[in-house]
């Protein structure tokens, strides 16, 4: 069971922002809406849906592939649905996947504020969704085919790549998932697929932020939780309840249950 010292996390992300270049630009792209599946809430079985919407380039094709970038909202708020938001990206040759985090817009599950063990698959997930189109840029592979020259020398030779040419965008909850997605693959998988990270004021200790000296800022949290109220699961609102009507975060300190 999560501990009401985390779940008050959960009660907290900074509020939704714009996107990172919100300037339109003359293009012509084509989208795709969808979900994929992801880890089950705790509890549970049922996969949890995370959707997205994809804006492929009019040039992007397997013999033209063009790198992508993810985008992901603010706390609240939803994917970005308006291909005309994402016309610098487009018209300079950029794939987009937009998405709804867990918990918002379209895509099921409570919001875990960037847990690794959930939004962090979740971002995985949605990066291997990226690596399998074909009209994606990806970073070389390579292999052997054992035609190499002399004894014991195989000739390496270019093959299919997980790796797509990746960076990420988005503000505040948005920059979140850029580092719960990074930081995510390298813990379970050694590196990470994302070539640039760019999040714009995005927390770096969320207990610091709502926190500090362990005194709980009562006015943001009832802000952001009124805000993510609907996505909010049940520890949350009674770790919230705790620190607004005693400014204290919760912990053994306290005698609030850790």
């Amino acid at each position: 069971m999560r501990s009401p010292r985390l779940a008050v996390l959960a009660s907290a992300a900074l509020l939704a922002t714009g996107l990172a270049v919100p300037s339109l630009a003359d293009h012509d792209a084509n989208h795709i809406d969808g979900c994929i599946t992801s880890v089950p809430e705790q509890g549970t079985t049922e996969p949890v849906d995370i959707c997205y919407t994809i804006y492929k380039p009019a040039t992007a094709s397997a013999a033209n592939p063009v790198p992508m970038v993810m985008h992901s909202h603010g706390w609240g708020g939803s994917r970005t649905s308006s291909e005309g938001a994402f016309g610098d990206w487009l018209g300079k040759g950029f794939g987009v996947l937009s998405f709804d985090q867990r918990g918002f817009g379209q895509s099921g599950g409570k919001a875990r504020v960037e847990n690794p063990d959930f939004e962090g698959q979740d971002v995985i997930r949605l990066v291997d969704l990226i690596a399998s189109l074909d009209w994606v840029a990806k970073e070389p592979g390579t292999t052997t085919d054992g035609k190499g020259k002399g004894r014991g020398k195989k000739k390496p030779t270019t093959t299919t790549s997980n790796d797509p040419v990746l960076g990420a965008i988005g503000g505040s909850y948005g920059g979140g998932y850029q580092f719960v997605g990074a930081f995510t693959e390298l813990r379970d998988r050694g590196a990470t697929r994302f070539d640039a990270l760019a999040p714009e004021i995005t927390w770096f200790d969320l207990k610091e932020a709502l926190a500090p000296d362990e005194v709980a800022r009562s006015t943001w949290l009832t802000l952001l939780t009124a805000a993510g109220s609907e996505a909010l699961p049940q520890e949350v609102v009674a770790a919230y309840a705790y620190g607004a009507s005693t400014g204290q975060w919760p912990g053994a300190a306290t005698g609030f249950p850790a």
